[in-house]
């Protein structure tokens, strides 16, 4: 991790000094800009929602704060303010430097006319500050005390005034061209209610981007542990790419992209889900309102996965996941969409899982690296409390069927 001083430096940027600490000053040299020829799918370039030529540029122009906004009138922002095209809502906590590399990606897209709006969930780590000084056009959202992430997010929905918006973690980078993807895909598709990028580890490699609605088999090989496993395949990852194609049922909400009538016809996340499956919640209602969820091969995210979760979860965290709030979001999602007896099974395909998880590794354990090992030992009772906790959930959801 950088440290502050070595904090991403976008383009355009020149240091500067502050109060005699060294920051960063914006140094703008427009350029006359030659009008685009319509890209695919967008024949005449002033039609073409993409042209950067006809639109304005928002992010280089003063926003009111939100506190200002809404002292002068309580009401929906979105509604009194003409949209744009795009918006894009990155909730972050005490992610400064990686919050800071986003930003960096969005400004090297070059992308005109973005709405940008940062939800700082209660962070201890001066982001708030540091957004506000290199990226002074982003509306900066902080909320004093840290709701959690599906809060945070749904407040930049709220906030954002774009017909699409476009919601990041903190922890990913935009590859150069991939909004402009995005909004003609939107554009030549009006039944496409939310699109998912195609996320990639830092290294390169394919990330989990999306799926089909979860099943009993798929809570299982999630919690065993052979999804990751056979994920590393190539055989089956080829396989798995060409029956899903672009067409799933939910995708990842690393980098999320909804049309404002899907927002409009199902609501908002459902708060209830703390950290885990709000996306997957969404996912289903849009596409029960006849929306279609599609994954767009042409819009690259880098996703540093976990990397939020590890600095919220702290201990608690292991393959980059938060068994805790993963478990109990995952059966709240069970018992919204397929009642208790269903996500009684759930659990069970849970406990089953992660108790074959962890026979596997103790006889593995003579036949891997010694970094292996250690990790597998640190992880251990982690997985057995998870294990009980999902066991008194099962408890307690038996005494309550027996008394009504």
């Amino acid at each position: 991790m950088r440290s502050a001083s070595n904090a991403i430096v976008p383009s355009g940027w020149k240091r500067a000094a502050f109060a005699g600490t060294e920051g960063l000053t914006r140094s703008w040299t427009p350029t006359p800009k030659t009008p685009r020829k319509g890209p695919e799918g967008c024949p005449d370039a002033a039609l073409d929602p993409c042209n950067r030529a006809e639109r304005p540029r928002l992010d280089r122009q003063p926003i009111a704060s939100l506190a200002a906004v809404r002292e002068s009138d309580p009401g929906d922002t979105a509604r009194r303010h003409p949209l744009t095209q795009l918006s894009v809502v990155v909730p972050t906590r005490d992610t400064r430097d990686l919050t800071l590399a986003c930003l960096a990606s969005l400004e090297a897209s070059d992308r005109d006319g973005i709405d940008l709006v940062v939800i700082d969930d209660g962070s201890s780590d001066g982001t708030s500050d540091a957004v506000g000084r290199l990226y002074p056009a982003a509306r900066v959202v902080r909320l004093e005390e840290s709701a959690g992430f599906t809060v945070a997010a749904n407040r930049g929905l709220a906030t954002a005034r774009g017909e699409i918006v476009l919601l990041l973690n903190s922890d990913t980078e935009v590859d150069t061209g991939a909004l402009d993807v995005l909004c003609r895909a939107f554009d030549r598709d009006p039944g496409l209610g939310i699109a998912g990028a195609a996320l990639r580890y830092p290294g390169g490699t394919p990330q989990w981007s999306g799926a089909e609605e979860p099943t009993l088999l798929w809570f299982w090989l999630k919690s065993s542990g052979l999804a990751s496993t056979l994920a590393r395949l190539p055989l089956y990852r080829r396989w798995r790419e060409g029956r899903l194609s672009t067409q799933v049922h939910w995708v990842s909400g690393a980098a999320m992209a909804i049309r404002r009538q899907v927002l409009d016809d199902v609501g908002p996340f459902d708060e209830r889900f703390e950290l885990y499956a709000q996306d997957l919640d969404l996912c289903v209602a849009a596409r029960a309102k006849g929306w279609r969820v599609a994954i767009l091969p042409g819009v690259g995210v880098v996703h540093h996965q976990g990397a939020t979760v590890t600095r919220q979860s702290g201990e608690r965290v292991t393959g980059r996941q938060d068994l805790d709030r993963m478990g109990e979001d995952l059966l709240r999602w069970a018992r919204k969409h397929h009642g208790a007896g269903w996500a009684e099974r759930a659990a069970r395909a849970m406990i089953s899982g992660m108790r074959w998880r962890l026979v596997a590794r103790r006889l593995a354990s003579p036949f891997v690296a010694r970094a292996r090992r250690r990790s597998w030992q640190r992880e251990r009772p982690l997985y057995e409390a998870a294990v009980s906790r999902l066991q008194g959930e099962l408890g307690r959801t038996g005494n309550r069927s027996r008394t009504t």
